[in-house]
């Protein structure tokens, strides 16, 4: 996450995979932006979201 808070982050370090999910459209969103961005270096980033 760009610019994350550590405080965010400790609240999701505890999480399993699987514990916290994200909706379709948060997926879409995601996808059209790495797809827009041009930058395959976003790809890894947000494979590592999804199963």
């Amino acid at each position: 996450m760009k610019h994350q808070q550590p405080e965010l982050a400790a609240c999701f370090e505890p999480c399993d995979a699987g514990d916290v999910v994200i909706s379709s459209i948060t997926q879409a969103e995601l996808d059209y932006g790495v797809a827009c961005s041009g930058r395959q270096r976003n790809a890894p980033q947000k494979q590592s979201l999804t199963p």
